[in-house]
């Protein structure tokens, strides 16, 4: 088990890398190596806050999260076998194509 400590830097859209999709993410001051790629995201009260989700090569510590409102959203989303994505005024842009 590891753990790494880090700050929220900003709550921005970025390009998700295995879909290529903008959605919401957090930006943390935290490396993040594959090893804990996917791992929980919790802040200093327990609460959990997302999943641990990639780094920037080119750039020292410097990681995102998926937030929890997205993970949320897709768990809601795929209850009924169908992805539908999230429409235009909702977290971000439809990511259906």
């Amino acid at each position: 088990m590891s753990t790494t400590t880090g700050i929220v830097s900003r709550i921005k859209y970025t390009s998700y890398v295995w879909s290529r999709f903008d959605l919401l993410t957090i930006q943390v001051d935290a490396a993040i190596n594959s090893a804990n790629s996917g791992g929980p995201t919790i802040d200093k009260n327990g609460n959990l806050i997302g999943i641990s989700m990639m780094s920037l090569k080119n750039a020292d510590n410097i990681s995102y999260i998926i937030p929890s409102i997205i993970i949320n959203t897709f768990l809601e989303d795929i209850k009924d076998g169908v992805v539908n994505g999230f429409e235009s005024n909702d977290l971000s842009v439809s990511f259906i194509k």
